[in-house]
This record gives structure tokens, C-alpha cells and sequence, in this order.
């Protein structure tokens, strides 16, 4: 429930996600041609997955033009090319759906006219139509937000269980029960790897949720960077099945614990090379960091449900003796999971405005403030441990006896005053340092208790966090708008939209919807916040109503200020302004 909860919370607050942006096409939005053109070309920001379906070309009569399947371009993995038949005159709509290499759906559309443009502006709505529905079934985000929420929560069980049952519990592969453990999340996580395989088809495509059974789904998932890893994840998994066979045999764990241990990595390092991690600058690193992360909140969440199922099954003592060792792992697994969470953190977001600024930003803090309080329940079960289970034997005996001596003659032994963690010669006694061994059980599985809780609600963000883009990658894609100037509509493209070189493309719109005959166009940007004057951008002209720009360089990042003149006749000029991000 905890889970469904953490996903619930995150999904109500996740807009539908984009991730690979659309630089640059060929022909360009709005273009007038006077021939067909034999290819169409989509570059992307980043590498994408290719299908069957990924491209239609849509007459203004609304009838789908036959066309053989895209494909990339060998090394561009971020161009799509659609072979284009011979085309009669009019307005064309070409709309495209792909998947970016973080596994998420993106699509589009845009129009170009051959000979002469459609009357009505039938291009548009078409394409307004087909933009207006959402990228994905709602039902399919749920159940996908869900079933990733679980995988990671059997990862974690799965991977932090045999890690703890291998170095810290010994002997727990002795019961019944955590094999029993280990053997659900086992299970659970190549039948929930299997259903994502489905579900990742219909998400795609933008399916309904029976599409997850669809073959012809199937085939394009395996197409795709994200198939690729879910299926080396089961393979994965069912290569531990010897392992599993074997871990009711603890005395034989001395050969097949090592091969167990180098299995869990590559199971660990599947969600990175699936997700945000792999794409952008110094990814392998990003990737490497990533698996760490995933390695240590499985160690700190594995090995806490381990203790509660060894002290909620008869065998506390056992648990309790190797408290120690335990603690100093989870404080291990702490440190990394907080250095790897800051660094992923910093390398997504795009600056201090983005944590709360942005959808990613907000679960990022979300998740954050989670983990903190588990950090601060953990701190508690820490106290309890070292005042208890690492203490001399000697001195835990000698103040047990005082405890016990002071009971029987019906004195109060003394509450523990001031805040040190260690007896000292500033008056705090052994006796009011220890723990009762009760009271120190007690309130060590209190807080595991409440510490596991939280962190299952910290995977459920995260399964919402990974579908989420990040506010790098939002921020970072060309800059589009439509302006009115006027009567008249202007299409405008900037990109990049980053520092250094850019391309400006302006297509003029007739209120009817055809391409208006303008006198002259003009475009300038300026930077107030950093005293930069209007910069005049040279615009000529690529085709009828069409315009792009020549040399503009944005020297610094920050929001520009972009201000469009159009000369509509002699006497009447229009203009507007808009905001540009550059990046």
C-alpha cells in the first residue's frame, strides 16, 4: 500500500513527459516545396529507437499516405529517414512517434505543402488533432508506474537479502522463512521484468492496456535500447536459479556465493543502462554511479526486511548478534546511497531554480526529504545498538546486575541524562548509558519497522522520478512557439536553443490558414539581465512565407528576450515579443 501510495503521489504530480527533442527537420515546418521531396528527415537531441509505426504522412484529405518502414542513419543514431513516394500537390502532415534512449515515448507533428498549400488549413488540424490526445493510455502509466515501482522493491529485497544472508546473517539461509524471502522476490522480480517487457510496448505506442499482449508490440520492444536491457535483466535473474537452488545448502555457500555476488551487480546495473543514466555527458560514469546507488539502497532496505523476518520468526537472538556488523553496513550503504543520490541529483537538474522550479525537481526534494527522515529513524535504531549489542561484555553485564540489584530492592535505576553516545567521566554512569535489553529491542524494531515503511514510499517516488524528465533534458531541447503578430500567425522555431551557433526559422500563417504575403520580417534578441542590447538577427527568405536566420550566436545563457517585426504592408507593421531559454 505504502508503495501504490509513493506512485499515487508522484504520478499526480508528473505531466506528461517528453525526453528526446526534435532539432531540426527536413523539410522544415511549414515549407512550401515545388517538387515532392524523396526523403524526410527528423534529427533528434539524442539517440532514439526506430519502428514500424514511428512515421505517417497524412494527406489533407485525411487519408494515410503508403509508405515503406523508416529507419535511422548509420552513425547518426539521432536521425529518423522516411522514404517518401511521389506526392500530388497539397498540404502534407507528417506526424512521428518514437522512443527516446531513456525508454520514454515522444512524438510530434509538423507540415510542409507540395506545389500549393490545402485551403481550410486541413495541415493544421490534422495536426492539432493528433497532438491533442495524450502521448500514452493513463492506464498504461499507472500500471507501468506500479510494476517499475515493484521491480525495485523485489530488487531490493532480492539483491540487500543474499548480500546480508552471505556477509552479515551467516546462518540465516538455515529458515525456512527467509528463503521463503528470498524465493518471492526471486519470483517476483523476473515476472514483473517480464510484465514491463509487455507493458513498455503498449506504453510506446501509445496502446491501451491489452496491447501489452500484442506480439507486433513485443517486436518493437525488442527493437529498442530499453528491450535490450529488460531482456539481459532476465537473463540475469534466471542465471541465479542454480544459486537459488542452492541456498538452502549455507555449507556449500563458499563456491556459488561468489558468482550469486557478481550476478546481483549486473541485476543492479540494469536500471541504469535503462534510464536517465545512459543518456547525456560522461554517461558510463552517470551509469557506474547509478548501479552503486541501486547496490546500496538494496543492501540498506534488504538486509532491514532480512532483521525484521529473523525477529518476527523466533530467531532474535541470532539477529540481534550480529547487530554490529549490520550497522556498520547500513552506515556504509547510507553514505553511498546520499553521495551517488547528490550526484545524480546535480547532474539532472539544471540549476537551484530546478529543485522546486520543475516536476522532477519537486520528487527529486520529495524523495529527499524521505530518505532523511529514514535516516533519522535509522539514527535511532543506531543509538539503540550501541548501547546495547556493542558494548563490552563485561560492562553490559556489570550494568545489567546494578539495573537488576536496584530493582529488587525497589529503587528506580537513574534515566539517562545529557547526550553522549559513550559512557565518559563527565557523570554519565554505565547504568544510565545501557539499554535494557528489552527496551533496547523494542525500540531498535520500532524504528526498522517505521525505516522499512518509509523506504518502500521512497521506491514508489522513484518509480514515478525515472519516468519523469529531468530538468537538464527539458530544458535543453529547441525552442517552439506560436506567436500572433497581428492577424497573422508565426510559427518559430530557435535551435538548439543553447549558447554558441543557432538556426531561427519563422513560417508566416493567413488567418484562413495559407502562407501570408508579407513585405518584410525582422527579428532582434536582447538580454535585459545582462545588459545586452537588441542583437539583429539577418533573416532570409527559404521558400514562400518561410524565413531563417543567418549567424545568430547567443554568447551567453539566460532567458532572451526575442522580438518579431513583420512589415504587412507599406504603412502597417506588426510585432510581438516572446521569452527564449538559452541554455
Amino acid at each position: 500500500m505504502l508503495l501504490v501510495a509513493g506512485v499515487a503521489l508522484g504520478a499526480s504530480a508528473a505531466p506528461a513527459f517528453a525526453h528526446a527533442a526534435l532539432e531540426s527537420t527536413v523539410p522544415v515546418q511549414g515549407a512550401l516545396l515545388e517538387e515532392s521531396p524523396p526523403l524526410i528527415d527528423l534529427r533528434f537531441s539524442e539517440p532514439i529507437s526506430v519502428s514500424a509505426e514511428s512515421v505517417r504522412i497524412i494527406a489533407a484529405s485525411g487519408e494515410t499516405v503508403k509508405t515503406v518502414p523508416p529507419t535511422g542513419v548509420p552513425g547518426s543514431p539521432g536521425i529518423m529517414r522516411q522514404r517518401v513516394p511521389v506526392l500530388d500537390n497539397g498540404t502534407y502532415v507528417v506526424t512521428w512517434r518514437i522512443v527516446s534512449a531513456d525508454a520514454h515515448p515522444v512524438r510530434g507533428a509538423f507540415t510542409f505543402s507540395v506545389g500549393e498549400v490545402s485551403s481550410g488549413g486541413a495541415g493544421k488540424n490534422i495536426a492539432n488533432d493528433f497532438l491533442s490526445g495524450g502521448t500514452t493510455h493513463r492506464s498504461v502509466d499507472i500500471a507501468y508506474a506500479v510494476v517499475r515501482g515493484l521491480v525495485y522493491l523485489a530488487m531490493a529485497i532480492l539483491i540487500g537479502g543474499l548480500f546480508a544472508s552471505i556477509f552479515v546473517w551467516r546462518q540465516a539461509l538455515e529458515h525456512k522463512r527467509v528463503r521463503r524471502l528470498l524465493w518471492a522476490s526471486w519470483s517476483a522480480l523476473l515476472s514483473l521484468t517480464v510484465v514491463a517487457f509487455g507493458l513498455q510496448g503498449s506504453y510506446a505506442a501509445g496502446a491501451n492496456l491489452p496491447g501489452m499482449f500484442d506480439p507486433s508490440l513485443w517486436s518493437n520492444t525488442w527493437s529498442t535500447r530499453i528491450g535490450t536491457v529488460l531482456s539481459i535483466r532476465i537473463l540475469l535473474v534466471l542465471a541465479l536459479l542454480p544459486s537459488m537452488l542452492l541456498i538452502k545448502k549455507p555449507e556449500r555457500k563458499g563456491w556459488w556465493a561468489p558468482l550469486t555476488v557478481v550476478l546481483l551487480i549486473g541485476i543492479a546495473m540494469t536500471p541504469g543502462l535503462g534510464g536517465h543514466a545512459s543518456v547525456g555527458s560522461q554517461s558510463w560514469i552517470a551509469m557506474f554511479a547509478d548501479a552503486i546507488h541501486v547496490l546500496a539502497m538494496s543492501a540498506w532496505m534488504g538486509g532491514l526486511i532480512l532483521l525484521v523476518v529473523l525477529a518476527t520468526s523466533g530467531h532474535t537472538e541470532e539477529a540481534l548478534e550480529s547487530m554490529p556488523i549490520w550497522s556498520r553496513v547500513a552506515t556504509l550503504s547510507v553514505l553511498l546511497v546520499t553521495l551517488t543520490g547528490v550526484a545524480r541529483g546535480y547532474r539532472e537538474l539544471g540549476g537551484l531554480s530546478d529543485i522546486l522550479g520543475s516536476t522532477y525537481g519537486r520528487l527529486l526534494s520529495l524523495k529527499v526529504g524521505l530518505v532523511l527522515v529514514a535516516l533519522l529513524l535509522a539514527t535511532l535504531a543506531r543509538d539503540a545498538v550501541q548501547r546495547r549489542w556493542e558494548l563490552d561484555p563485561e560492562e553490559l553485564a556489570a550494568a545489567d546486575e546494578e539495573r537488576e540489584a536496584l530493582l529488587s530492592a525497589g529503587e528506580k535505576p537513574p534515566k539517562r541524562r545529557g547526550h553522549s553516545l559513550v559512557p565518559d567521566e563527565t557523570g554519565v554512569s554505565a547504568l544510565t548509558y545501557v539499554l535494557p535489553e528489552a527496551t533496547a529491542r523494542r525500540r531498535l524494531l520500532r524504528s526498522v519497522f517505521a525505516e522499512v515503511s518509509i523506504l518502500v514510499f521512497v521506491i514508489g517516488v522513484t518509480a514515478v522520478l525515472v519516468n519523469t524528465a529531468p530538468a537538464q533534458s527539458a530544458q535543453s531541447g529547441p525552442w517552439a512557439a506560436t506567436l500572433e503578430v497581428g492577424k497573422l500567425l508565426a510559427d518559430v522555431n530557435v535551435s538548439p536553443a543553447r549558447t554558441g551557433a543557432n538556426e531561427v526559422h519563422l513560417t508566416l500563417n493567413a488567418p484562413g490558414g495559407g502562407p501570408a504575403q508579407v513585405l518584410d520580417v525582422a527579428v532582434e534578441f536582447s538580454l535585459p539581465s545582462a545588459d545586452i542590447a537588441p542583437i539583429d538577427v539577418e533573416m532570409r527568405s527559404a521558400g514562400i512565407a518561410h524565413y531563417t536566420s543567418v549567424g545568430f550566436t547567443p554568447p551567453v545563457a539566460g532567458d532572451w528576450t526575442m522580438t518579431l517585426k513583420v512589415l504587412v504592408d507599406p504603412i502597417t507593421e506588426e510585432s510581438a515579443t516572446a521569452t527564449v531559454p538559452i541554455r
